[in-house]
């Protein structure tokens, strides 16, 4: 697959007000946190735009019958975040600019989500929140955050984007791009490549 001809489609903006991001599955609490600290602290604080990269995939796979079937459907292949002053609506503005670093980490998924945090809350079972309930932009349970990404794969809250990871459970490469005073504003997933 080409990375050439990558359509970003920008879902949303969202504030980071600490200057890190933790950068992870959903689902884990942050005692589990498996992200590199030196790709999770020193980002530029303020505002974040949200970018997907979605294609339409064939993909082989079995039937219900046992037979080869091919399916089509549409899959998240990235999900990138640009600090506002760095791109503000078009990713294509910055990324020539600015040349990306691999970073010698995975970034593991359980829940066949993955996405960017500031300051990621640890999300309650139903059980757990009681009556508490959250809104589209602030998910206080498990089950909230996977409501969200039900229709179209990805969700933007006031402290983070996340979407779905490709094609589900696996580790992730992270790249990240710092500027000249070695704060990170821009970073993506790149879930299929």
């Amino acid at each position: 697959m080409s990375r050439k001809n990558i359509q970003w489609k920008h879902i949303g903006t969202f504030a980071n007000k600490s200057g890190t991001m933790d950068i992870t599955d959903p689902c884990y609490d942050i005692s589990e946190e498996l992200s590199d600290p030196s790709l999770t602290s020193k980002w530029l604080p303020g505002l974040y735009n949200a970018y997907v990269d979605v294609r339409t995939i064939r993909k082989r796979c079995k039937g219900e019958d046992g037979k080869s079937v091919v399916r089509v459907r549409n899959y998240v292949c990235g999900l990138r975040i640009v600090h506002y002053a760095y791109g503000k609506t078009d990713a294509k503005d910055w990324i020539c600019a600015y040349r990306p670093r691999l970073y010698d980490t995975d970034i593991y998924v359980d829940s066949g989500l993955c996405g960017f945090f500031d300051n990621k809350p640890n999300f309650k079972r139903e059980i757990e929140a009681g009556l508490q309930t959250g809104d589209d932009r602030n998910p206080v349970t498990w089950q909230e955050v996977c409501d969200l990404v039900k229709e179209k794969d990805w969700a933007v809250l006031d402290y983070g984007v996340y979407s779905s990871s490709g094609f589900g459970n696996d580790s992730y490469n992270a790249y990240a791009w710092r500027d000249a005073t070695g704060l990170t504003v821009a970073a993506e997933l790149r879930f299929i490549i």
